[in-house]
């Protein structure tokens, strides 16, 4: 495994790979999370045939975050279009966890090199449906707020882990990612919503032609499942849906030999 700095735009982008430069898999965490939410994947058997690429936004783990950074979803795709762009795969599939997978949305037009997309915990979604896509919020506004309390911090880590929010690696894990995280990046990406600034995922997937694939849990503490089911089958992707009946909303640590299995018959599909 190694470890890398990519600089755009006076921005340092964390950057962490296993060797090699064939077909890869790049990954994207969510908000307040980091490269470690996919770290099972770096010594698993799809790491042995694929280069496992993980990226850390803006304000997470050793990744910068300028105070005149205009911070959006939008703008973070651009970043990452440029970030995926540096690091010039042969092949690869994007794999993108709640935010993760909204900023891959937003970016899929501009990837036209990209074999597919999956996203976990992010149905494609627009202003418009926004709230038919989520629920009330379960953490009290934590994952929009600069400082967090103590209190915070663990409502958000049993809201974020759900089903799994008892498995004590698990948990300290996704507490110590949350307290390292910047806390400008909860705050602008909150402001940044309220002004409006999402683009129509569907569409712009839509219009990318990109296989794509979808994966929920079915007790997601921010997510309607049902609208998730309604984008998976009524609208189809072209990699299909995938449904963790029990999980919340991190399905790939809820059953991580289930996750691996799919996304590397996904990573066969794909790049075949």
């Amino acid at each position: 495994m190694k470890r890398s700095l990519i600089e755009i735009n006076n921005l340092f982008i964390d950057v962490v790979m296993t060797e090699g430069h064939g077909d890869a898999i790049i990954l994207l965490h969510g908000n307040s999370s980091s490269w470690r939410s996919f770290e099972f994947l770096f010594s698993s058997k799809l790491a042995e045939k694929y280069q496992i690429i993980a990226i850390n936004l803006p304000g997470h783990s050793n990744s910068n975050l300028p105070i005149d950074f205009y911070l959006s979803i939008p703008s973070l795709a651009d970043l990452i279009v440029e970030v995926v762009h540096a690091i010039s795969p042969r092949r690869y599939l994007l794999v993108g966890h709640s935010v993760g997978g909204h900023i891959f949305s937003h970016s899929i037009q501009r990837m036209t090199d990209c074999n597919g997309l999956i996203l976990i915990s992010a149905p494609p979604v627009s202003m418009k449906t926004l709230s038919a896509a989520f629920k009330s919020d379960p953490c009290e506004g934590a994952i929009f707020t600069s400082e967090l309390t103590s209190e915070k911090k663990e409502l958000m880590v049993k809201a974020l882990l759900g089903d799994i929010a008892g498995d004590s690696k698990a948990f300290n894990q996704l507490y110590e990612s949350i307290t390292g995280t910047d806390g400008l990046f909860r705050q602008k990406l909150g402001e940044s919503l309220m002004q409006g600034k999402l683009l129509d995922e569907y569409e712009a997937i839509q219009s990318s032609k990109t296989p794509t694939a979808l994966m929920w849990g079915g007790q997601d503490s921010f997510i309607q499942p049902d609208f998730c089911t309604g984008i998976a089958f009524n609208n189809p992707l072209g990699l299909g849906a995938y449904l963790f009946k029990n999980a919340g909303h991190s399905p790939h640590l809820s059953d991580s030999l289930m996750f691996e299995k799919i996304l590397g018959e996904l990573a066969k599909e794909s790049m075949s």
